[in-house]
């Protein structure tokens, strides 16, 4: 089954940058939004830790 996140999630997501790209976005599979922003905010750290590291 296919499930999908409250839209406000997507209101709140930071990788969203302005208002049409939320209300576009909103017309989307909500757990393919979430998949790609979490590998976005984990990879965002795990470059964050190898900078750190150098």
């Amino acid at each position: 089954s296919t499930k999908y996140l409250p839209s406000t999630y997507v209101f709140n997501a930071p990788i969203i940058p302005n208002a049409r790209l939320k209300i576009i976005i909103q017309k989307f599979n909500f757990e393919v939004l979430l998949n790609v922003s979490y590998y976005l905010y984990v990879e965002s750290y795990q470059i964050d830790d190898i900078s750190m590291n150098i």
